[in-house]
Order: C-alpha cells, then sequence, then structure tokens
C-alpha cells in the first residue's frame, strides 16, 4: 500500500487500523466484575455513533430513555462516523444525509432549516428574516465541520454570493462564542435552547431566505445486516424522539 519514509513515536494519539476495507478505531476492552456483568454487556450493550455538533442536544435524552441497555457513545465529525459504520466499530449512527455510502441504510428522522446566527447589536438583527444578498459584505465565522462547511458555503453560493469567511472553527460553542464577540455571522442548523454563550454574550438568530436547501438527519447501518434487540430499541426512540414535538431548527 505505502512505503514507510519516517517514524515518530508519541505517547498520545490513537493507531490508524485498516480492516475490512475501511478504516476503523481500537477500543478499549473493559474488564468484567464478575460473569454476570460481562454477560449482560455483551449481549444487550450497544455502541451508537452520532454528529458532534448535534450530539449534546440530542443523545443525553436518548441515553436517559435507554438507561436499561449499556450504552456506549462516539462522537465525531461525517468522516470518523462513515468509517465507524464501515468498520463494525458502532452498529448505528446519527448523522447528516449527505456522502453517505450505498452500504448504508437510512431511516430519514428530521430535517433542519439553516438560520443565521448573529450578535445582539448587529444590523442585520433589526430584520425578521435574512437574505443571502444581505451576508455579501459581511464577514463569516465558518463551523468548518465536514459536511457542514460545504453545506453552508454552497447555501450562499447557491445565491451568487462569495462568502467573506474571516473565522472558522470545527466547534459549535465556538463559532457561537466568536459571533456573540461580533467578529461575524454564522450560518447553522442546530438551534440550542439558550441564546447566550458560554462567556453571558447575547446572540440573535434570523431564518435565512431564498430556496434554501434543508439538512436531514438520519439513523444509519450497514445495509442488509440485522439489528440486535438494543439496536432496534434505540431506532424505535429515534422515531419518537424525533418527532413533532421536539423542537427543531
Amino acid at each position: 500500500l505505502c512505503e514507510v519514509h519516517d517514524l515518530h513515536v508519541t505517547r498520545g494519539g490513537s493507531p490508524l487500523i485498516y480492516a475490512n476495507r475501511a478504516y476503523g478505531a481500537s477500543m478499549r476492552i473493559e474488564g468484567a466484575s464478575n460473569l454476570a456483568v460481562g454477560r449482560a454487556r455483551a449481549g444487550a450493550g450497544l455502541t451508537v455513533g452520532c454528529f458532534h455538533t448535534f450530539a449534546p442536544y440530542v443523545m443525553p435524552r436518548l441515553i436517559r430513555q435507554m438507561e436499561t441497555t449499556p450504552l456506549r457513545l462516539i462522537e465525531g465529525d461525517q468522516r470518523r462516523l462513515r468509517e465507524s459504520l464501515a468498520s463494525g466499530e458502532c452498529e448505528v449512527a446519527l448523522l447528516y444525509d449527505i456522502d453517505i455510502e450505498p452500504e448504508f441504510e437510512r431511516l430519514p428522522l428530521a430535517e433542519l432549516e439553516p438560520y443565521v446566527l448573529l450578535p445582539d447589536n448587529h444590523r442585520l438583527a433589526r430584520q425578521f428574516e435574512v437574505m443571502p444578498e444581505d451576508l455579501a459584505e459581511e464577514p463569516m465565522v465558518l463551523l468548518d465541520a465536514p459536511p457542514s462547511a460545504e453545506y453552508f458555503l454552497g447555501l450562499l453560493r447557491a445565491a451568487r454570493v462569495e462568502p467573506l469567511v474571516a473565522y472558522r472553527s470545527s466547534s459549535f460553542e465556538m463559532v457561537r462564542g466568536m459571533v456573540g464577540h461580533g467578529l461575524g455571522y454564522a450560518l447553522l442548523s442546530t438551534k440550542p435552547a439558550a441564546d447566550m454563550t458560554y462567556d453571558g454574550m447575547k446572540l440573535v438568530t434570523r431564518p435565512l431566505i431564498g430556496g434554501n436547501a434543508t439538512s436531514r438527519i438520519v439513523l444509519a447501518h450497514a445495509r442488509g445486516a440485522e439489528l440486535s434487540p438494543a439496536a432496534e430499541r434505540f431506532a424505535a426512540l429515534c422515531r419518537r424522539v424525533f418527532g413533532p414535538e421536539m423542537p427543531q431548527g
């Protein structure tokens, strides 16, 4: 596959593993305190992947309602979750319905509308809605986490507006924090209940108008694979939680 040119040994990090035509990650094997606990973990446990930007807004509720089932959570970007599914590291994953290979089956759960995030004192915060053209001369704070970056940039470019990206961050809350301090606007899909940054800066959200493409959250798993009873329960729970009563945006 390749020729090794250099070798660097470090105490931190994780190994690069390639198996079954996909990249995967190592998983720590936890010792069971007794045989009964070990059997319970092996027979009823479930490993779930979730996209890292919306994981804090959906997974705590799901984990709470799956409390009778030992659940291991894997958070990451789209690539990390696809690799985790392909390698069998996780059985099911919640992620965006973008660039998902045909070998995965998808259960649609929610449609998220993109919106504009602004500092409270921004001139556009006085409007009820924002057009892409309104953002043409404004600096942008980009959520640089695949596929979010391409999706949000594509929304503006489809309206013939070239974004002026001033800052990038893969952290959802870092983006919110920079917007709160007036460093630019952001386009986001996940909408937290609070309208404040971590350090107490006021934020404003406005709809982005102009033929926007929504983003869809799906529950994915290997095509043709028979889901475990725990995964079936998790899928049924997702159908209920991602219902009309769950805040979207």
